[in-house]
């Protein structure tokens, strides 16, 4: 269980534990994997398992139709390393609660990088030249992307939700300040991740609480003055005529 301990205080480094590649969590979740290969072994002829291999092999299909692209292939190892892990976690037959707390401390981390970076280097105009996008004024964490890092605090708020659940008052008080960090991320599709995360989650609970988190993030969006660029406002016209064109592409 020390190495998932480990994982968990790799995983909010992000970028700054970049080796080539691949992160220092990567290797941890290599390590687990080896470790426990022998228990393992026996999934693959479980039904279940069929599906995830099932992905697998259209993403290596797909990737052997493109062999110029080769590089890409770690992408598709990182992926299987991930299901599984996922299957690992599974089989430790360890409490459910145990992972959403390690998971939640570890993003809550995260968050406070962010807190961090946004207070120290809210512009990345200076990381250009290493190759990095040049926000301004959004947050990014350590992954010194915003839309990477919305997500993440979306998955955050939600672990931290069902973690510590029986202190409702220090629930409340994450809730918000992660509610902040995802309006500073100006991230639209991390914005969307959170309002249909909320629509599953009042479809299924019938709570409608979290119609005030919302609407509380709505008047953010719209009623918080923006700064004189584009780069901050929803509807910024470049960003979204690339990501059509990316769209297209793919299409």
């Amino acid at each position: 269980m020390n190495l998932y301990l480990l994982l968990f205080a790799t995983l909010p480094i992000g970028q700054m534990g970049n080796v080539y590649g691949a992160y220092l969590h990567d290797f941890v979740i290599i390590f687990i994997l080896l470790l426990h290969a022998k228990q393992l072994i026996p999934i693959i002829k479980d039904s279940r398992f069929l599906p995830f291999l099932s992905v697998v092999a259209v993403f290596g299909l797909s990737l052997f139709v493109s062999i110029a692209h080769v590089s890409s292939a770690l992408y598709l190892v990182r992926f299987i390393a991930y299901g599984l892990l996922a299957w690992d976690v599974y089989l430790s037959h360890k409490p459910a609660e145990w992972f959403l707390s390690g998971l939640s401390v570890s993003g809550l981390l995260f968050s406070v990088f962010g807190i961090i970076q946004y207070s120290v280097m809210p512009d990345l105009h200076d990381i250009m030249v290493l190759g990095w996008d040049p926000h301004y004024y959004r947050l990014t964490s350590t992954f010194f992307d915003p839309n990477f890092a919305g997500i993440y605090i979306v998955l955050t708020m939600y672990l931290s939700y069902f973690a510590f659940k029986k202190y409702p008052y220090i629930n409340t008080g994450i809730f918000i300040v992660l509610l902040f960090l995802l309006y500073l991320t100006h991230s639209r599709s991390s914005y969307l991740a959170f309002f249909m995360g909320n629509i599953v989650y009042i479809a299924s609970t019938k709570n409608l609480k979290s119609i005030v988190s919302i609407f509380l993030l709505g008047i953010l969006i719209l009623a918080v003055p923006k700064g004189p660029l584009d780069v901050t406002h929803l509807f910024r016209y470049e960003s979204s005529l690339a990501r059509i064109g990316n769209y297209a592409h793919a299409w």
